[in-house]
């Protein structure tokens, strides 16, 4: 059976990339936010493994492991502190008081799995996979490549990248993959024409394809998909469990029965306290990206002028500002690459529909609409909407109610 695995972590940023990749390794996450919270899940949940961060509100992570030790229904059960490790001695600090071994921070994606393995019993693990494939990813930005290859390589599958349609051409003809996953806006040759030539090749034809692309261009996606032949339309970005389970599909891997409706491209409603306003996240993510650099330069500076003293305290909060940096660098790409496409189009009716699809995802909304609205007119001279219960005909029929 799959193994249960407790995260103990009061940081979003990695409790989020932790629950991620166990998740896409086929384990069970469970999460606590703080230590009193943790020691009451593990004894709730009884987890066949605790990952348990060193730092914590309420009880840290020496106090939660001296809890669990001491409750002789738990103290068999596997514990790892999360720590950076930044002081001498405090491996041995961390076994002396119970933990079971320990991840390094910030967590790297490649090797996390793999560290918390080896303190899995055999009965647990999930079983290994022998259907594995040979996958095709051809996208020109490395950052969508680099995401891919680490997600699906925990399925030991073998994995070959391009960076457009005429190098994944020359590949398929030369590696014969079981599987391609390919952008549609690219360089050189297109997701259309290199699909199309693709399935022109007798030899190649019955190679399936999964096009992944930007989710603000779904209707232009489910087109060109329709019209070469391909049946799968992976949104970027879609969760780590919706691509294992296209790609499963698209395999011939997932079990008879068990075809669950992918999500609409319409994500979820906002939670509270979540920023509405484009403005508004491209100043977050620049501010988190100068905070960073400043906490960077300090952490220089202190350890030269005050000694080691300061360095645990300057590396934890240097480890949570690489973790954000990692989900800075990828928001800050998509907004650039939206700003092209933004900027690349003229028509003004196929504008306000690119810029609603924008709006709604980069403002994590249910759903959005745009409308142009001249200074004496009584109807739209333009509309789109998209989302799931937009009430887009009750809007564009009284567009001035409330104006």
């Amino acid at each position: 059976m799959s193994a249960r695995i407790l995260i103990i972590e009061d940081n979003a940023t990695n409790m989020e990339l932790m629950v991620y990749l166990l998740r896409a390794f086929g384990y069970e996450p469970l999460s606590a936010a703080d230590g009193e919270a943790g020691v009451a899940a593990a004894r709730r949940e009884l987890p066949d493994l605790i990952i348990c961060d060193v730092h914590l509100p309420k009880l840290d992570g020496y106090g939660v492991v001296a809890e669990l030790k001491a409750d002789p229904a738990l103290r068999h059960i596997p514990t790892l502190a999360v720590t950076a490790l930044a002081m001498a001695g405090d491996r041995e600090k961390l076994l002396e008081a119970g933990f079971d071994g320990y991840i390094g921070k910030p967590v790297e994606p490649d090797t996390f799995v793999t560290q918390i393995e080896s303190f899995l019993s055999g009965d647990v693990s999930p079983p290994a996979n022998s259907d594995t494939a040979t996958i095709l990813i051809v996208d020109d930005h490395v950052l969508n490549r680099e995401f891919l290859m680490t997600l699906l390589g925990y399925g030991g599958h073998r994995l070959l990248e391009a960076a457009n349609g005429a190098e994944g051409l020359t590949m398929v003809r030369a590696e014969k993959p079981d599987l391609v996953i390919s952008d549609i806006l690219m360089p050189n040759m297109d997701g259309y024409e290199f699909v199309t030539r693709l399935h022109s090749d007798p030899q190649t034809a019955d190679v399936p394809v999964i096009f992944y692309t930007a989710t603000y261009r779904e209707r232009e996606a489910m087109a060109v998909a329709q019209s070469c032949g391909v049946r799968w339309v992976l949104p970027k970005p879609s969760d780590p469990e919706v691509i294992l389970r296209t790609v499963h599909e698209a395999l011939g891997l997932a079990e008879a029965g068990a075809h669950d409706p992918l999500p609409a491209f319409a994500p979820e409603p906002p939670q509270e306290g979540r920023f509405h306003n484009i403005d508004d996240k491209v100043a977050e993510y620049l501010g988190e990206l100068e905070s960073s650099s400043q906490q960077l330069s300090q952490l220089a500076q202190e350890t030269d002028e005050r000694g080691p003293e300061n360095l645990t305290r300057m590396t934890q909060r240097l480890t949570s500002s690489l973790s954000s940096l990692q989900a800075v660098s990828l928001r800050l790409t998509a907004l650039i690459e939206l700003g092209i496409e933004l900027g690349a189009e003229r028509d003004p009716g196929a504008l306000v529909e690119i810029g609603c699809r924008v709006a709604q995802n980069i403002c994590v909304s249910k759903y959005a609409c745009i409308g142009v609205l001249q200074a004496d007119a009584a109807e739209l001279s333009y509309f789109a909407s998209c989302g799931a219960g937009v009430p887009g005909r009750q809007i564009a029929q009284a567009p001035r109610a409330g104006v």
